[in-house]
């Protein structure tokens, strides 16, 4: 399909190029051979467009330059994002592994500074979220339709929902009504350095909460020391099976 007509002022003519293709949900890679560039121009690009727009999830950036709004486009464009999340989550073979050391102590570093009861790193595939290390809860997973990481998978920022039980968006969720009767939540997106989102650090508690944007900041710093740590596990991976 042809790229979208985009308007935005103070884009280079490769940044709307790119964007357009952007707007539609598009890879990196895709984009490349649409426009005939290299990945890693694409990559260079896409990257401009995070820092001067502030928003660093493929699905924000898509929303951000989409000019057709109709469910149809969107739908579409939404769709490849999410094909290429599931691809990046698989890339990490993080999915059904046994519990880390490292992974265990990001969570409970998440409960003890903020002293809540519940704390998670956890990851999403297309029908769960996963819990690669848990505090204060028994379940492995949880049905992803279900949950509030399924809302924060899709911004760049800390969710934050100081009382669930009076939030429209969530007041009717199994884990606010019933088991482990959520109120507090807040979670930062654990981003790869192509704005997919492949889970959250999660706090969790049964009373409502309410932290300023600073403190929620450590919430972003432990996220990104998620994907560090993914990104290491994975290249000692592959130097295993080389």
């Amino acid at each position: 399909a042809p790229p979208l007509s985009i308007t935005t002022p103070a884009l280079t003519e490769r940044q709307l190029r790119v964007a357009t293709y952007v707007a539609q949900g598009y890879s990196n890679r895709d984009i490349a051979k649409a426009l005939n560039l290299t990945e890693q121009i694409v990559k260079n690009v896409v990257h401009s467009l995070f820092d001067r727009l502030g928003v660093w999830n493929r699905v924000e950036l898509a929303n951000y330059f989409s000019e057709d709004n109709s469910s149809v486009a969107i739908e579409a464009a939404r769709k490849r994002i999410e094909e290429d999340r599931i691809s990046e989550v698989d890339r990490m073979k993080i999915l059904d592994t046994a519990g880390e050391k490292i992974f265990d102590e990001l969570a409970s570093l998440a409960a003890r500074i903020f002293e809540v009861p519940i704390a998670l790193v956890a990851f999403a595939d297309p029908t769960r979220i996963w819990f690669k290390s848990c505090i204060g809860l028994t379940e492995a997973e949880v049905p992803r339709e279900i949950t509030l990481c399924h809302h924060t998978i899709q911004q760049s920022r800390v969710l934050m929902v100081t009382d669930a039980a009076a939030d429209t968006r969530f007041m009717c969720s199994p884990m606010v009504t019933t088991h482990p009767k959520v109120r507090f939540y807040a979670a930062a997106p654990i981003l790869n350095e192509d704005g997919y989102a492949l889970g959250a650090v999660c706090i969790l508690d049964h009373v409502p909460r309410q932290f300023s944007e600073c403190q929620l900041s450590i919430l972003q710093s432990l996220a990104r020391l998620a994907i560090e740590q993914l990104e290491m596990r994975k290249q000692l991976l592959e130097c295993d099976a080389a």
